[in-house]
């Protein structure tokens, strides 16, 4: 690899490296404290950001060769997948290669049914290693894993 990728893909970890969403979260959820302009622009400065990562970890696939150009293209077309869906797919690829997570925790994109990433979360698992679930199902799994919590305390 060339020292400018080299330096390049640095440089992409460095801006797309993981930080707490927890405030974005308690913001979104509390929402109604917004005026309608405030959630608009709040709004848009998220898509901006997913937009702007998907471009980033996208340049980063490509240098490093996890797909081409020609792929990304097919891939458009085929299931419409756009930057920002691709900034959550490719985060949590990169987040497990970099060893940013431990493989226990589990890489879940969690979307509704009706999106481009959903629809096509067999692709996504098969190429990337990245489950997509709905909200049902995560909710499933975190009551699954729950009940063998509590199995374990309950032998121990």
């Amino acid at each position: 690899m060339k020292e400018f990728d080299k330096k390049k893909i640095e440089e992409i970890k460095e801006r797309t490296r993981p930080v707490d969403a927890s405030p974005l979260i308690k913001a979104i959820l509390s929402g109604d404290k917004m005026s309608v302009d405030e959630r608009k622009e709040f709004l848009h400065v998220i898509l901006k950001g997913f937009k702007r990562t998907g471009e980033l970890l996208l340049d980063r696939a490509f240098i490093e060769g996890l797909m081409t150009e020609k792929e990304y293209l097919e891939l458009k077309k085929k299931y419409n997948l756009v930057e920002e869906d691709y900034a959550v797919i490719l985060q949590a690829y990169f987040n497990r290669k970099d060893g940013l997570c431990d493989d226990d925790d589990g890489f879940v994109v969690v979307t509704t049914p009706d999106s481009n990433v959903f629809k096509c979360r067999d692709f996504i698992k098969k190429r990337f290693n990245v489950d997509v679930k709905s909200p049902k199902e995560c909710i499933e799994l975190i009551k699954e894993e729950r009940k063998r919590e509590l199995k374990n305390v309950k032998t121990n």
